[in-house]
């Protein structure tokens, strides 16, 4: 749990953080950390395009590192040396807000920053930490930060709340979801092809509905690739695309191992290919 301390009480920033090796980085032979964080209106739960974020600390070449939040309220920094930081995040018509942020050990870091419209008062800031040590160790936030891909996290999920996977995939280019007639629907990529299936690493056999493996509250993170922009380990199994699904366990932050659900669900997808009923 870290606690950030606020200059200006009407602010929530909710602090996630994720240590990990897949986003170490050593540079000047320092260890670093990079932050990922989203812009939010607390009132509302809409990102905050434009906001501006600086991370400052004494002593440190390159700081401060500033920076705005895109259209969906995202921000990110290059790998910043360890230690704790000020951090500022001001945006027209929103109080400010000044806190410090500790990059405590090599990693990610997610920050959740929610800022309140001048005119409303709220309670004082509170932070939450969660370790997403499994996201991490599969390289979800390398192909995030370089990938040809799109990514859904898990505060996307929390946000639109879909009540199936497929709902959210809508918005993706490229992605064309059909509505099932007494079946789940069919989510298809460019050309109106079948794309391949991926859960927690595993190919799955034949086509398979995304929706009808995991409920949205079990998704830990989305991954969708066109064609050739597939992680080169699924490249020679299609040329459609592939979606890629890393599931969690609710009320457990991510970084689950396998349950017995998960893998009853592989494998029955499997037998049920093998056998020639898959869908």
């Amino acid at each position: 749990m870290r606690r950030l301390h606020p200059i200006l009480p009407t602010a929530l920033v909710l602090l996630s953080v994720a240590a990990g090796p897949a986003s170490l980085t050593a540079q000047a032979g320092a260890l670093r950390a990079e932050v990922f964080g989203t812009a939010l209106n607390r009132l509302t739960g809409e990102p905050v395009a434009g906001a501006a974020i600086v991370l400052s600390q004494e002593d440190v070449p390159g700081t401060p590192w500033t920076s705005r939040s895109d259209a969906s309220g995202r921000f990110r920094t290059p790998p910043l040396p360890l230690g704790r930081y000020d951090l500022a995040v001001t945006s027209d018509g929103y109080a400010a807000l000044e806190g410090s942020l500790g990059l405590d050990g090599p990693g990610t870091v997610d920050v959740r920053v929610q800022i309140v419209p001048v005119d409303f008062a709220l309670e004082p800031v509170i932070a939450v930490a969660n370790r997403r040590t499994r996201l991490e160790q599969v390289g979800f936030y390398e192909r995030l930060r370089f990938g040809d891909g799109h990514y859904i996290t898990r505060e996307e999920l929390d946000h639109h709340a879909p009540t199936h996977l497929s709902d959210v995939l809508r918005g993706i280019p490229g992605v064309r979801v059909l509505p099932g007639i007494a079946r789940p629907n069919q989510v298809l990529l460019r050309g109106n092809c079948v794309p391949r299936v991926v859960l927690d690493g595993l190919l799955l056999s034949g086509p398979v509905e995304v929706d009808s493996l995991l409920p949205t509250i079990d998704v830990a993170g989305v991954e969708v690739y066109h064609g050739a922009a597939a992680p080169i380990v699924y490249t020679g199994e299609t040329t459609c695309g592939v979606i890629m699904l890393w599931s969690r366990t609710p009320d457990a932050g991510e970084g689950q191992p396998h349950t017995w659900k998960r893998t009853i669900i592989i494998l029955g997808f499997t037998v049920f290919t093998m056998l020639g009923f898959a869908p």
